[in-house]
């Protein structure tokens, strides 16, 4: 039954096996979503599921071998030991979802007085507030602990704008 089935790559081989399935006529879907490189600063696409890639083809007509014998797939996904098609809805959505998180990548630009939340580092899944911009990839933060506000420093790329109403 023609479908989508989830097949595991070899570590960090999951743009080299899209490359090659592709050219041997395979329709491949490998989510990606934006991520930035910390010493960088470099926006670029990664998988969202380091390790594994979606591939278009129907076992009854055609050897599952042949796609196993690609030096950058380890194994097929089964279920119950049985080779079963991904539902096309959740291939669907992925598409969607990750097409909407390229297309409106996060906010990069701030006001003071923004509400921000931190993403990663000491400080992650903490709300402060933007105060200014230091140099062009750095900001101050204003974070209210032990009863004072603090004025914190880190990177313009690890911050997202805060989705939480303040009580």
């Amino acid at each position: 039954m023609l479908g989508w089935y989830l097949f595991r790559t070899k570590a960090r081989c999951e743009l080299q096996a899209e490359q090659h399935l592709g050219c041997l006529g395979y329709q491949v879907y490998l989510p990606a979503i934006p991520t930035t490189a910390s010493q960088q600063s470099v926006n670029r696409l990664s998988p969202l599921f380091p390790g594994y890639i979606f591939v278009r083809f129907d076992p009854f007509s055609e050897s599952v071998g042949r796609i196993l014998s690609l030096s950058t797939i380890s194994q097929a996904v089964k279920t119950c030991g049985a080779l079963v098609p991904v539902e096309l809805a959740l291939v669907r959505e992925l598409r969607n979802r990750c097409a909407t998180v390229v297309q409106s990548p996060s906010k990069t630009t701030f006001c003071p007085g923004d509400a921000v939340t931190v993403k990663d580092g000491p400080f992650a899944q903490i709300d402060a507030i933007f105060h200014e911009t230091v140099g062009s990839k750095r900001c101050k933060l204003l974070l209210d602990m032990l009863g004072k506000v603090q004025v914190i420093e880190t990177e313009l790329n690890n911050l997202a704008v805060c989705d939480r109403i303040a009580s």
